[in-house]
């Protein structure tokens, strides 16, 4: 088996996104407040996702799939705040954190997670510095989104917006990343844009629970 670094980007939505399998469901998907002891009712051992990648360069589109599985988890304690990672796998035998679940609502700007929160406002922003010229900030725009993929329809989605400058020889890049998540699926969709044109998405098309 070959092992990811633990220290994983939640661009694993981009490795999550560019990770996720069969249900083949043509009907609406919107229960997404079932009532259950763990917010993040998507953490179950077993559980799977397929995910559909579009990559578009100079007018032509590149289509890629990739599935991963939950296998475990870590519980541990990071500056006084009790963490627990869980890990999958992918179709391609990697292993590697995709979500990391905590008890509190502080959030340490030194850990590049959760992404998922137990409970969401519009407007609420943190922060992540991948190194000391980096700053990526993240803000929820929406808690009420609709999306449709082969998947399903999903209502009530969370709509989160991810942003930060590159700055090139040439000028200054934004690049931003709208991903949709929902408590009880995890992640959905993804698009990623730089200077506002599209360049990347990625979408749930099956899952086995």
């Amino acid at each position: 088996m070959k092992i990811l670094k633990t220290k994983v980007k939640i661009n694993l939505l981009a490795a999550i996104m560019v990770s996720l399998l069969f249900v083949a469901c043509g009907k609406d998907d919107d229960d997404a407040t079932k009532s259950s002891s763990n917010p993040f009712s998507f953490l179950e051992f077993g559980n799977s996702w397929t995910y559909v990648n579009y990559a578009y360069n100079d007018g032509e589109i590149d289509t890629s799939f990739n599935s991963f599985t939950l296998t475990h988890k870590l519980d541990t304690t990071i500056d006084f705040i009790n963490y627990s990672f869980y890990y999958a796998i992918n179709q391609n035998d990697f292993e590697g954190v995709v979500f990391a679940a905590t008890d509190s609502n502080v959030f340490d700007e030194r850990i590049n997670f959760p992404l998922m929160w137990k409970n969401y406002t519009v407007g609420k922003t943190w922060f992540w510095f991948p190194n000391p010229e980096r700053e990526i900030k993240r803000e929820i725009v929406s808690i009420n989104e609709t999306v449709t993929t082969e998947a399903g329809t999903f209502n009530n989605c969370i709509k989160i917006r991810e942003s930060y400058i590159v700055h090139t020889s040439s000028g200054e890049i934004l690049l931003e990343d709208f991903i949709y998540v929902r408590n009880d699926i995890f992640a959905v969709k993804k698009e990623a844009y730089r200077n506002g044109i599209i360049y990347y998405s990625s979408e749930l098309i099956e899952k086995n629970f």
